[in-house]
């Protein structure tokens, strides 16, 4: 086990290493094929460099046989042995890139024209001639042309090579080849001049030599004065044959090793019709050591004759001529394969294109099974997609379900200490108003003994009776107020110390909410404080009405209306202090995440009291304090608050942010 991380390192070291070596391999095959073009001599010393060994892939192989095969061919190297380029043929016959097999099967036809095997060189670019249409490269096609042009041109069929050649010019024009264009319009003179149409012949050599001279290229000038001047001797015009010699080639500087054989018989013809016999003769043996094809023994057979009929030796010149025929009757055995090489050839594109179909179909099956493929696995993706967003669906719906059951079994804990809190508030209530009997009847006895103190006011309440009687009824709303306050008081104060044992209850069980905990008891304890300043604030307000009452009024009756008369009062500034409530919604909103606020940005409800009963309620006040405060009964209360929980149950966009 210790060992599998080392093998795993020294697998990863050895794949990277095989990485790069192949792709060092792919980049050097790539610059050889971007140089082939242009620079043919520096990409066959990038192949001739590269250690054979390093191609793995049939890929590779393929490519490095075809790159070598070709750069060969065009650093002028004659290979006659097809077996190199046979390897890239066999690999790009099964494969999809048009180029690389045209150029395989192109360059495998140049290797046989090499090997003077030009039945199979034929063959060979047959085969590529089919690949033209997908090919769309004007100079390959145009080389192509060319070389079919010059096979058909050796078996004699002029017309074809004729069409050929004229193809290849088209092509070379379109690719701005001039140079290559030129050399085609040499060998279309050639044509038509060997089809007897002397006037296109001489027309084209003219046309060409007027353009060479304009780019000053030297060997097409001479080449194409050669034709000329042999074009001339051909149609018997020796006088402006010799003049064109004069004036070109007074010297034999221009005659060479690669001199044809049939320019120089026709310049020893020219000599012997003006009777320069020591001159033809000179040019004869030149002809003789030049001489490379049967072609160029024919010419030499045939000029022989001409000279020798010209100086009257007949017999010697019947020799001659018999010679010629005997080596033409050679070439027509060849010339009469013609027919056949057609066929086959024409069997060749039959097959070729048999090929090609069934690698349409077999590209078109391939193309179907992957897209039935593709189609099954979208089929199947979706499925399982599908049924894992349901089985999602299914468990948030119950886990909604489940916290929904919680929320409303603890809405239900909360109802019930809430129904149990008012209880013991009831009884303090009761509690509360024994004592204000007790205190009551004190105040009576009090008021017996302030009778007489207010003896000397008889005549003034007399006058003020009806005031005497809104004082009456202010008392009583006074009493009743100092009566709730006085209970609000000490219900507070139980409150207070209830929710800090549960506070402390709940810090010790629940570490989650602590931060909440925390938020809800300062909340309670700032709100408390201000109630308890509230508190305190209406029994000094109380006190100074009671003196002043008594202080001014003797008589107990006045002295009730008027406290009455202050509590009323005092109610109403209570209701009308909206900057006091103000204050208590920020600091509920402050605690409670803004809840209040965010109510009223969304207008969840109907009017102003439903903001104010929930801002009372989170600010911990009970609901006979709620009451009081807003000046309604418990039981409106209650329903306003049953309304409260159920608009915010079914408003989705603050469900679940309130819990009452």
């Amino acid at each position: 086990m210790k060992n599998i991380p080392i093998f795993a390192l020294l697998l990863l070291a050895f794949t990277l290493f095989a990485c790069n070596k192949h792709t060092g391999t792919e980049a050097l095959l790539s610059k050889a094929e971007l140089q082939m073009d242009e620079h043919p001599d520096s990409a066959l010393i990038l192949l001739q460099e590269l250690d054979t060994k390093q191609l793995t892939s049939a890929d590779e192989k393929a490519l490095y046989a075809l790159l070598y095969s070709q750069a060969l061919y065009k650093n002028y190297i004659d290979v006659t042995d097809d077996s190199l380029i046979n390897i890239a043929v066999r690999h790009y016959d099964n494969k999809d890139d048009v180029r690389h097999k045209f150029l395989a099967h192109y360059y495998k036809g140049c290797v046989h024209y090499n090997a003077k095997d030009y039945t199979k060189a034929i063959l060979s670019f047959s085969k590529a001639e089919l690949l033209l249409e997908d090919l769309h490269d004007d100079y390959y096609s145009g080389l192509l042309f060319q070389n079919l042009g010059y096979l058909y041109f050796r078996y004699y069929d002029y017309p074809k090579s004729l069409s050929y050649h004229k193809q290849a010019i088209d092509c070379y024009t379109k690719s701005n080849k001039q140079t290559h264009r030129l050399y085609e319009l040499l060998k279309l003179a050639n044509i038509y001049w060997n089809l007897k149409d002397w006037d296109n012949a001489y027309d084209i050599l003219q046309k060409i030599l007027c353009e060479a001279k304009e780019i000053k290229h030297e060997d097409i000038i001479n080449e194409c004065i050669g034709d000329l001047l042999m074009l001339y001797i051909d149609k018997g015009m020796y006088k402006e044959a010799m003049t064109l010699y004069q004036e070109y080639h007074d010297n034999d500087s221009f005659i060479t090793p690669e001199t044809t054989a049939r320019f120089i018989t026709d310049l020893a013809l020219l000599h012997a019709h003006y009777q320069d016999f020591e001159r033809s003769e000179y040019y004869m043996q030149k002809a003789r050591k030049n001489a490379k094809t049967a072609n160029d023994s024919i010419s030499i057979y045939f000029t022989s004759s001409r000279i020798l009929r010209i100086k009257n030796e007949y017999k010697e010149a019947y020799i001659e001529l018999t010679k010629s025929v005997d080596i033409q009757n050679n070439k027509l055995r060849k010339v009469l394969q013609q027919p056949i090489i057609t066929v086959q050839r024409n069997l060749l594109k039959k097959e070729l294109e048999l090929e090609q179909y069934k690698l349409r179909e077999e590209k078109t099956k391939k193309y179907i099974i992957t897209i039935l493929i593709s189609t099954i696995f979208i089929i199947l993706t979706y499925l399982i997609i599908n049924r894992m967003s349901r089985y999602y669906k299914r468990t948030l719906e119950e886990k909604l379900i489940a916290q929904e059951k919680i929320n409303e079994a603890e809405i239900n804990r909360l109802h019930a200490e809430a129904i149990k809190r008012e209880e013991n508030i009831r009884q303090f209530i009761k509690t509360v108003e024994e004592e204000a009997k007790n205190k009551e009847s004190n105040l009576k006895i009090r008021l017996e003994q302030l009778k007489d103190e207010l003896d000397y006011s008889r005549i003034y309440l007399e006058n003020n009776r009806k005031y005497l009687k809104e004082a009456q009824e202010r008392e009583k709303e006074l009493h009743s107020i100092i009566t709730n306050l006085l209970k609000e008081k000490e219900r507070f104060k139980d409150t207070i110390t209830k929710l800090k044992e549960e506070r402390e209850k709940i810090l010790s069980q629940i570490d989650v909410y602590k931060n909440e905990c925390q938020k809800l008891i300062e909340n309670i304890d700032i709100i408390t404080e201000q109630k308890d300043e509230q508190i305190k604030y209406y029994f000094r307000l109380t006190e100074e009405l009671v003196t002043l009452s008594l202080q001014e009024y003797k008589s107990e009756e006045y002295k009730q209306k008027s406290i009455l008369k202050w509590a009323h009062e005092t109610i109403a500034n209570l209701h009308s202090r909206n900057n006091s409530y103000i204050r208590l919604e920020k600091t509920v909103n402050k605690f409670n995440n803004g809840i209040i606020q965010h109510l009223r940005d969304i207008e969840c409800f109907p009017d102003e009291s439903y903001y104010r009963l929930l801002c009372y309620q989170l600010a911990g006040f009970s609901i006979n304090a709620t009451a009081m405060l807003m000046g309604e009964t418990s039981n409106a209360i209650y329903k306003r608050r049953g309304k409260i929980r159920d608009i915010i149950r079914n408003n989705q966009e603050i469900n679940g942010t309130i819990h009452i």
